[in-house]
């Protein structure tokens, strides 16, 4: 049986592997949240894009865009709470639009970043879509691959119906 910091290492090992073939010089570092820390990958300069990945998945997913996004963007790629090499995070009983708002808010301000471009897929849409509902002054533009399961229903909030639309992307009016 593996124990969970073998499995951490092997992950690790994996990124790196990844990032060597398709980034080589991306940058991995933690970074701290009100609820642990978590891993960024970041990549280039200028116009910062930031990249969430979805469920069950974690920041190194995007490594294979990541070169070719960098000569003109500062890309930012984030392991979700419990995803990746960031901290463990227990969901039960969290408020989940409470915690994104919170989670990405925290990171940007962290990384000093007060205007981004947001490109999320799976579960890190509903993180996208909180943040551009909530601060739409902070997201320029938002970009949404796939919806989570679900967000189809009558009944979800309107931040979930709204993206469970194939696809959906537009300018949140910021600079």
């Amino acid at each position: 049986m593996t124990s969970s910091a073998e499995r951490r290492d092997d992950l690790r090992a994996a990124q790196t592997a990844l990032l060597e073939r398709f980034a080589p010089d991306a940058q991995s570092r933690h970074v701290r949240w009100s609820g642990g820390e978590t891993q960024v990958l970041e990549l280039g300069h200028g116009r910062p894009m930031l990249l969430v990945h979805g469920g069950l998945d974690n920041a190194f997913t995007w490594a294979q865009i990541l070169q070719a996004l960098a000569p003109q963007r500062r890309v930012i790629a984030i392991d979700l709470p419990g995803h990746g090499l960031a901290d463990p995070f227990d969901f039960r009983g969290a408020d989940l639009l409470g915690h994104a708002r919170k989670f990405t808010t925290e990171i940007l301000n962290a990384l000093d970043v007060s205007v981004v471009d947001v490109v999320a897929s799976s579960i890190g849409a509903i993180y996208a879509v909180e943040l551009a509902l909530t601060s739409p002054k902070r997201v320029s533009t938002l970009v949404l691959v796939g919806a989570p399961a679900g967000t189809t229903r009558p009944g979800a909030p309107l931040q979930l119906r709204v993206i469970a639309l194939p696809v959906w992307a537009g300018d949140w009016g910021g600079d």
